[in-house]
């Protein structure tokens, strides 16, 4: 699987796939990849604005807000319509943004 911090050995969600790619898994791990760098690019005009620490940061955290599960927690467990659920990303987004630029 990976190694955390320290090199430890990061144990599946699932205790029974041990080989996530094998498992279908590699779609899911280039999707989160293809995320995590589109966050990046669209961040790029920040990244000469910020703190090398608060734009890494950031960029972790919009990473988790734009992808599938604040959606389906919206959608699934909230019951918010389509528009709710867009409206509350964008302003968790625009939290974020407005945070990172005030800490510089």
């Amino acid at each position: 699987m990976g190694g955390g911090r320290g090199g430890e050995r990061i144990a599946p969600v699932d205790p029974g796939l041990e080989d996530p790619v094998a498992e279908g898994g590699e779609h899911v791990t280039r999707h989160l990849v293809q995320t995590f760098r589109g966050v990046a690019t669209t961040l790029e005009p920040l990244k000469g604005r910020l703190k090398p620490r608060t734009y890494h940061r950031l960029l972790k955290a919009l990473s988790v807000v734009y992808g599938i599960e604040p959606m389906v927690i919206l959608k699934d467990i909230c019951h918010a319509t389509d528009r709710e659920t867009e409206v509350v990303v964008r302003r968790m987004m625009d939290a974020l943004v407005d945070a990172a630029l005030r800490e510089g």
